[in-house]
């Protein structure tokens, strides 16, 4: 069979395949910027009902990611237990949810507890710009003070 060669389409010649010209790929060069990135958003309700779903699911997927990394990273036990807006449940739990739910029920030891408002004042304090003064100067003024 015959194939174009790189001739003007307006020419009518053609060449036989065993004297075809060989032809190099070349990767199309996408511009990347740089400047991009995640936008931060807002920490809060999302009122488009389709966004809130879409939402929802990726991050539920995300969290559910982040628990299987941690319990095999780290050797933990996990049990992730979601409730959405529909009152719909979805579970995740590194191994069996009911041995896991069984020791935490059992567990009488004081341990960590978390709520939104713990997180949002964790996250607040994190996110507090430090004075003009370096911190170890202000440290040994306390310090000074406190003498």
């Amino acid at each position: 069979s015959c194939v174009h060669s790189f001739f003007p389409k307006n020419s009518n010649s053609f060449v036989p395949k065993r004297q075809q010209p060989v032809l190099f790929a070349v990767p199309s060069q996408k511009k990347r910027n740089v400047a991009m990135g995640r936008k931060k958003i807002s920490i809060q309700k999302i009122t488009d009902e389709r966004n809130r779903q879409v939402t929802f699911t990726k991050r539920k997927f995300g969290l559910m990611k982040k628990a299987y990394e941690l319990s095999v990273l780290c050797d933990c036990e996990i049990a992730l237990i979601i409730f959405n807006s529909a009152s719909k449940l979805f579970q995740y739990s590194s191994t069996d949810m009911d041995k896991i739910l069984l020791k935490y029920t059992e567990y009488s030891e004081p341990h960590e507890y978390k709520t939104n408002d713990d997180i949002v004042d964790t996250i607040a304090k994190r996110e507090h710009k430090p004075t003009s003064f370096p911190t170890s100067i202000l440290r040994r003024a306390a310090a000074a003070r406190e003498r």
